[in-house]
């Protein structure tokens, strides 16, 4: 099952993030890109995570301890056209703002594309993808050729982009720092990412499932 997006749909992907002034990148196979400049998605990114994360900005210019990021490898490219010419296979498409509003702002542009799935981690970003590249329909793949059942499997997850995994697989974990609907739709909650979430999910599955 091909899960790449399909290039010719960066030709009605692209141009909502262009015309809207929302910085966004291309996640490929062989690098990053964006026809936006480099330093102004690195700082948008940097300055996104100060807001949410607490990160400082300089964490992020070279040398720093966020430097190998995505957003920190931009590569530019001037038209859309002459970038799908590329010899390269496209993951996936993230915008994000520190505001809010501007991604929400753009969301209703992608509910009526073909071929495409398109989520959040969170409400200021969001991830446009092939349709069937999401999480739980690729477990139930590789599961299904393993020949393994769901009722032995357990999915840990925190974000939206989580999301089918916990629609999918009956035994799901969340830790209590994870967005609430997946909260909501886990079988368990379990202590933070920080304070051994994935220990604590394993060692309850061994014990009672």
């Amino acid at each position: 099952m091909d899960c790449y997006l399909d290039k010719e749909m960066l030709k009605e992907i692209l141009p909502v993030f262009i015309e809207n002034n929302t910085p966004y990148m291309i996640f490929t196979t062989n690098g990053f890109y964006s026809n936006l400049k480099p330093d102004y998605v690195r700082d948008r990114f940097a300055y996104r995570g100060s807001v949410r994360f607490g990160n400082k900005m300089e964490d992020f210019l070279p040398g720093g301890p966020m430097s190998d990021s995505p957003a920190c490898q931009i590569q530019q490219f001037d038209s859309i056209d002459e970038f799908i010419k590329k010899d390269l296979d496209i993951i996936k498409v993230e915008a994000f703002s520190h505001d809010e509003s501007e991604i929400q702002k753009v969301l209703p542009y992608f509910k009526d594309m073909k071929k495409i799935a398109y989520l959040s981690s969170y409400p200021d970003n969001v991830e446009i993808t092939n349709e069937n590249a999401q999480k739980g329909l690729i477990l139930e793949k590789v599961i299904d050729l393993l020949n393994i059942k769901k009722e032995e499997v357990i999915v840990l997850g925190d974000g939206m982009n989580d999301i089918t995994l916990f629609e999918r697989f009956p035994y799901s974990f969340a830790p209590n720092n994870a967005e609430k609907v997946i909260q909501e739709k886990a079988y368990k909650v379990v202590s933070s990412c920080k304070d051994g979430a994935v220990s604590e999910a394993i060692e309850y599955a061994l014990e009672n499932l």
